[in-house]
């Protein structure tokens, strides 16, 4: 699966909320919202950079994901995951 950069928004203690969209082995659209901190960042990059098949789960050693299901999300539905974490 390959994913595509779609969305950074920086949260005030430096962390950064990336919402990526892909396709999986059937064609089918999923996305990932994923909040990476700040130190995990560039390697973050380095590791989806580099990999272009990979189990969604192994984001997960670099930040925590906050949503992970097939189709896509809209702004709004982006805002309300980043405000329910927050919360």
């Amino acid at each position: 699966m390959s994913l595509s950069f779609q969305q950074k928004l920086t949260l005030e203690n430096g962390n950064v909320v990336l919402y990526h969209e892909g396709k999986l082995q059937s064609g089918a659209v999923f996305h990932v919202l994923i909040i990476v901190p700040g130190k995990n960042v560039e390697s973050y990059f380095k590791y989806i950079a580099t990999k272009e098949n990979f189990a969604v789960r192994e984001l997960e050693s670099y930040g925590k994901i906050l949503h992970c299901d097939t189709g896509s999300m809209d702004e709004a539905e982006i805002q309300d995951c980043i405000t329910s974490y927050k919360s």
